[in-house]
């Protein structure tokens, strides 16, 4: 969001970088980041050169390019990855590979980081549940510079896919189509 820029210390740190690096490539001292916000509302910050920053910015960047494109080794994969995954192996094949420690030791954390994740909204929920008492049948809470707690009435329609099923199971087959690739880990749920 561009609301309230004031200055470089509200400029987002992923174009903080980008505009470094073209200070670097263009050997400038600054620049000037400009940006139309909501359609109307022109805003600019001067961004001076930051030569500890660049020194930074161009190492790791040697090293990924040497590291990874020089030696074709993919990075290590990361969240934002994962939409792409089932596309670059779109494929299941029916053999099991051996456990190594290296996938044991990957399995083993994601199982303890879906514990906390479970536990994590629990208590989140118990939040909300605790704030929404004091909300009572008000509209809810503002702050001004702070946060706003409001409470919302969500209309949504759903079908009843179990009777369409059930009833119409022609007509449900004909509107049905979806592939999924997902993943299960035995014992990432309570229980399990």
């Amino acid at each position: 969001s561009y609301r309230g820029w004031n200055g470089v210390d509200d400029l987002p740190d992923y174009y903080y970088a980008q505009v470094q690096h073209y200070i670097a490539c263009a050997d400038q001292d600054a620049a000037t980041v400009v940006v139309l916000a909501h359609g109307s509302q022109l805003r600019w910050v001067d961004v001076e050169r930051d030569q500890p920053f660049i020194d930074a910015l161009i190492a790791a960047e040697t090293a990924f390019w040497h590291g990874h494109v020089m030696a074709e080794v993919p990075p290590a994969p990361t969240a934002d990855d994962l939409g792409v995954l089932p596309a670059m192996y779109p494929k299941k094949t029916e053999d099991l590979l051996p456990m190594t420690p290296n996938v044991r030791e990957l399995v083993d954390e994601r199982i303890a980081w879906a514990k906390a994740e479970t536990e994590a909204k629990k208590k989140k929920d118990e939040l909300t549940s605790r704030i929404w008492t004091l909300v009572g049948e008000s509209a809810g809470f503002e702050e001004p510079e702070y946060a706003k707690v409001k409470r919302m009435v969500v209309t949504r329609t759903n079908a009843d896919t179990k009777a369409l099923k059930r009833d119409g199971l022609t007509q449900y087959l004909s509107y049905s189509t979806s592939e999924s690739l997902r993943f299960y880990i035995k014992g990432e749920k309570d229980g399990d």
